[in-house]
C-alpha cells in the first residue's frame, strides 16, 4: 500500500484530491489539526486516515466504496475526529469506517464524524459499515455467567444542528441467580452510582 502522510498546511487548497485505488492511503496528521477547504474523493477502498489525537476539517468528502479510518489510542484515551463543513456524498454506497478500538468496561461516548449544521446533505447510521473494534475482557466475567457489552453506533443531531456519528459503550453484567425453582435473570447497569464492582 502507498501511504501519503500529509503534515503540511492545506488551508488554501480548494481543489479536489482524488484517491482512487486500494493501494492509496492519505493520513492527515498535522499537529493541531488538519484543515482543507477543498474536496477529498476516496474510491475503490482507498483510505482517508485521521490518527488518534488529531482532527481533520474538510469542506467536502466524496466516497465511492472508500474507507475512513479513525485512529484510537486506547492507552491514552485519544481518538481522531473528522469534521465535514459542507458536503458528504456516498454515491449511493455505504462508506466504511475503520475504528481500531478496544472498548473498555467504562461507559463512554466518542464522536467520530461530524457534518456541520449548514450542510444541505445528511447522513444516517445506514450510510456506514463500521469495523475494527473489539471488547476488552471483563474481570467480573469470572464470577458471573456472562459479560454483555452494550456497544452501539448512532447518528444524532446535536444542539448546534450538526449531525454526529458516534460510538457509545455502556457496561452491563448479566447474572443468573439461583431462584426458587430454577434461576432468575437480572441486569445490572454498570455505569450508575448504585453499582459498585470494587469487590466490596
Amino acid at each position: 500500500m502507498t501511504i501519503f502522510k500529509y503534515l503540511g498546511d492545506a488551508s488554501e487548497y480548494y481543489g479536489t484530491l482524488f484517491l482512487d485505488t486500494d493501494c492509496a492511503q492519505l493520513t492527515v496528521g498535522t499537529p493541531g489539526g488538519f484543515s482543507c477547504p477543498g474536496t477529498i474523493d476516496i474510491k475503490n477502498r482507498a483510505v482517508l486516515h485521521v490518527p488518534a489525537d488529531n482532527t481533520a476539517t474538510i469542506e467536502n468528502l466524496v466516497s465511492s466504496n472508500g474507507i475512513v479510518s479513525i485512529g484510537a489510542d486506547n492507552v491514552n484515551s485519544l481518538y481522531g475526529k473528522l469534521f465535514i463543513n459542507n458536503k458528504i456524498n456516498f454515491n449511493k454506497e455505504k462508506i466504511s469506517v475503520y475504528y481500531p478500538r478496544v472498548f473498555r468496561p467504562e461507559a463512554e461516548n466518542v464522536e467520530l464524524i461530524r457534518l456541520a449544521s449548514g450542510s444541505s446533505f445528511s447522513m444516517a447510521i445506514e450510510d456506514f459499515d463500521i469495523s475494527g473494534f473489539s471488547v476488552e475482557p471483563e474481570r467480573l466475567a469470572v464470577c458471573t455467567n456472562a459479560w454483555m457489552p452494550n456497544i452501539s453506533f448512532s447518528v444524532k443531531e446535536v444542539e448546534d444542528g450538526s449531525r454526529v456519528l458516534s460510538a457509545s459503550h455502556r457496561k452491563y453484567v448479566y447474572i443468573d441467580a439461583a431462584g426458587k425453582e430454577g434461576s432468575e435473570s437480572i441486569f445490572l447497569q454498570g455505569n450508575v452510582s448504585s453499582w459498585s464492582d470494587d469487590g466490596d
